[in-house]
This record gives structure tokens, C-alpha cells and sequence, in this order.
């Protein structure tokens, strides 16, 4: 899956920079969805052996920014960022963009049938 975004940037080892400015370039970064829950999909902020080639997770200023995956040849937005679990608590400031950090992201299949009788109530569908 693929991250992309416009937020804030720093180092897995270092977290979000202080000075990182929002609303930068348009950033991408790759992971792996750990786990499926309800209306969550996870991933992890991996390093080592673990991590994938330009593995990284979102920055302040990327909330409800897309998350996308492969599919068919195409892409498929499966979710939305959301807030992210670091150290034993919700990663905000100082604590945000580290290794480790578990990303929380709404999953978009969950809300499929809600999104589809909105578009055809709306006469869209």
C-alpha cells in the first residue's frame, strides 16, 4: 500500500521535525496493513530487516489523506489517515513519526454500502 501526503517529515529515529512545515511537497511512502477490524486497518512504522523500501507512515497535516493499494494493474483507495498509537499513547507531537508508531486508518470497505446509497440517493449510482 502506498501513503501519500503533504504533511509534516522527519526521521523514524527522530520522529516529526520541529521546524517540518505542513502543506509541503506531495510525499509517498509504502507499508504493509498488519491487521482488519471493523471500520481500522493498521500498519506499522517498521525499521531493520522488517521495513519495506521507502517504508514510512503519515505526518501531521496528512489526516484523511488517501491510502491506496494495487489492484488489477490499477489503484484502489482503500482508506483514510487517521491517528496513530505510539509508546503507550496517541502519537502527537514529539511522539509522531517515530519507528514502531502503529497507524490507525478508517477502512473504507467498512462504510461501502453507506457510501453507495448516498451516491444513489443522489441519483449518482
Amino acid at each position: 500500500m502506498e501513503i501519500i501526503g503533504k504533511g509534516q517529515t522527519g526521521t523514524g529515529k527522530d520522529g516529526i521535525a520541529d521546524d517540518a512545515t505542513h502543506r509541503t511537497t506531495l510525499h509517498r511512502a509504502r507499508n504493509r496493513i498488519e491487521s482488519a477490524n471493523g471500520n481500522w486497518l493498521t500498519y506499522r512504522f517498521d525499521t531493520g530487516k522488517r521495513a519495506l523500501p521507502l517504508e514510512g507512515i503519515f505526518g501531521g497535516g496528512d489526516s484523511g489523506g488517501p491510502i491506496v493499494m494495487r489492484d488489477h494493474g490499477g489503484w484502489k483507495l482503500i482508506g483514510l489517515t487517521s491517528w496513530g498509537w505510539s509508546r503507550g499513547h496517541i502519537a502527537i507531537g514529539d511522539a509522531a513519526g517515530r519507528y514502531e508508531e502503529t497507524a490507525y486508518i478508517v477502512r473504507l470497505s467498512h462504510y461501502a454500502n453507506w457510501i453507495d446509497g448516498i451516491i444513489a440517493s443522489k441519483g449518482h449510482g
